[in-house]
């Protein structure tokens, strides 16, 4: 597909991984570069979501007509917000919290 990004992290910011890191590792923090992070799209073509929800395309396209994976067009065309995607899978869980 050529895709090298990583679209799950674009959610990450430096304050709110600071927040939820131990002391003795914010540190690591400076390593980072978090510009990768914070200019992460939005917005995702077919291809993309699909990628990122571990789909094909035509599954994608199958369970978007069923009214399963929220979707906008523009034009003839559907779009997918990140965020959209990233909060279906969060709904998904299955299994104890703490893994038990």
């Amino acid at each position: 597909m050529g895709h090298s990004k990583n679209l799950g992290i674009g959610f990450l910011r430096k304050k709110s991984l600071s927040k939820a890191l131990p002391p003795e590792h914010k540190p690591a923090l400076e390593h980072l570069k978090f510009p990768l992070f914070e200019n992460q799209k939005e917005w995702l073509d077919s291809t993309e979501a699909a990628s990122y929800l571990g789909l094909s395309v035509g599954s994608l396209r199958n369970m978007t007509s069923n009214g399963h994976i929220p979707h906008y067009k523009l034009g003839r065309r559907n779009r997918y917000r990140l965020e959209d995607l990233r909060v279906l899978l969060l709904s998904q869980r299955r299994g104890a919290p703490n893994g038990n």
